[in-house]
């Protein structure tokens, strides 16, 4: 696999924003809550990791880079509606980012930041 440098999603706000996303659906279901504001974390996730940004088309990545990151849109993508809830209570997130369904993403998000070298 090729590492590419670590400033790779540090080009632009729009790719920084994303990663930070990613990052935070890395970390386990609480910690993800808490970085997110406990708001709605599962519904925002859902929809920013799957938000176009012409400027991730746009960066110098590596192939395998570019696949890890079309796994994680794609599972994400796959995450039911009864695991994204819109209640906007702390508990509510907790219990949305706790579901079997976002494990998939987790992973996928680990995955790509360890392809990026992150």
């Amino acid at each position: 696999m090729t590492n590419m440098p670590k400033t790779v999603f540090h080009s632009s706000e729009s790719a920084a924003w994303f990663i930070g996303h990613v990052r935070s659906l890395a970390m386990s279901p609480k910690e993800c809550c808490e970085d997110q504001g406990s708001y709605l974390v599962a519904t925002e996730l859902f929809h920013f990791l799957q938000e176009p940004l012409p400027v991730l088309d746009e960066l110098a990545m590596s192939d395998d880079q570019r696949d890890a990151l079309k796994r994680l849109r794609a599972c994400v993508g796959r995450v039911p509606p009864e695991a994204r809830n819109s209640d906007t209570s702390a508990a509510a997130s907790l219990a949305d980012m706790s579901h079997a369904a976002w494990d998939a993403p987790r992973r996928a998000a680990r995955d790509l930041l360890l392809a990026l070298g992150q």
